[in-house]
């Protein structure tokens, strides 16, 4: 009863609904005689994909023991959608920015019904005419009316029918929607923008999306390394980037600051990138840009000026397997 719902039973079933067993009083039954009895059931909403169910029948008689029949399993297929969503992690004020929406059907069975529902955030204002479709031949532009094509803008929300047929997903069948929002000028720095977005279908339960989260900044910085594994006593290079995505204001008086790594150490001569670097060997409290002799706790790197659009990349390497003691 965990996956189906009983509908019916032949010669007089007669279903025990607190144990979910179904009896037959078949009475006496003559030495080599035999017969079958059957019954129904509808495989519930919202099993998922890949379920197998289970099931053994018994008879049993005043002149024997119990005994059990071979246990038939019945696989069910259905659809299984899988939904993501992306979005700029850092962006200005005023700025145009575009979501991502992902989504395939890794099931064993076609999704009808399929519905996407995702709400302009806070902050922001959609961006006509930015709402667009690839269901695997590329990008093709939808209206914001409640028309023909697959998709509008309802304000606040975009709603969309995904698929090559539209609200149906075959087995396999992956694509993408996107869409644009303007941030709003006039916000406060740090503030963030969250979105996600809804999936729904027939005989399924509606699922979100990732959370997408936009910080309101000027500035991006990310940072990366060249060796993802490393052998005792191993080098990492390290590179951090940052950038002014503001498209209009140059930044000034710029500084990156970056920590040793515990249980590492920093490589003299490795150091590049800015237009002055300093060191520091008690956790960011003194700094001087002549390299210290006491192990470096933190480095620091100031950029006098990063124009509207500009980036830049600074990078250092350490050694592993040495402990920064202060």
């Amino acid at each position: 009863t965990q996956y189906v719902t009983f509908q019916s039973a032949s010669d007089g079933g007669v279903l025990d609904p607190v144990s979910g067993t179904i009896t037959w009083e078949i009475g006496t039954l003559a030495p080599g005689a035999n017969g079958s009895v059957t019954f129904s059931v509808t495989v519930n909403d919202a099993v998922e994909d890949g379920t197998v169910i289970k099931n053994v029948g018994y008879l049993d008689s005043a002149e024997t023991s119990e005994v059990g029949s071979n246990e038939v399993r019945t696989t069910v297929l259905a659809p299984d959608l899988k939904f993501a969503k992306s979005g700029p992690t850092v962006a200005p004020q005023g700025s145009v920015i575009t979501y991502v929406l992902t989504y395939e059907n890794v099931g064993g069975a076609q999704a009808t019904g399929v519905a996407i529902q995702d709400t302009v955030p806070a902050s922001t204002s959609y961006v006509g005419g930015s709402l667009a479709i690839d269901t695997g031949a590329g990008w093709v532009a939808l209206t914001d009316a409640s028309d023909s094509d697959q998709g509008a803008y309802v304000a606040p929300a975009l709603v969309i029918a995904p698929g090559s047929s539209p609200g149906t997903l075959a087995v396999g069948e992956t694509g993408r929607v996107r869409f644009s929002v303007r941030i709003a000028d006039g916000l406060p720095p740090d503030l963030q923008i969250w979105n996600w977005a809804l999936l729904d279908r027939d005989l399924g339960v509606p699922r979100g999306s990732n959370l997408v989260v936009t910080r309101i900044s000027d500035v991006k910085i990310t940072k990366a390394a060249e060796q993802t594994e490393i052998a005792p006593a191993g080098v990492i290079s390290y590179s951090v980037t940052y950038e002014n995505v503001s498209e209009t204001i140059a930044q000034t008086e710029t500084y990156v600051l970056d920590p040793i790594p515990d249980f590492t150490s920093l490589i003299p001569g490795t150091v590049y990138g800015g237009d002055l670097v300093e060191y520091s060997w008690d956790n960011g409290v003194s700094w001087s840009a002549t390299l210290p002799v006491t192990p470096v706790t933190h480095i620091r790197w100031y950029d006098a000026l990063v124009p509207a659009g500009g980036r830049a990349t600074v990078g250092f390497a350490v050694r592993a397997g040495v402990v920064n003691v202060v």
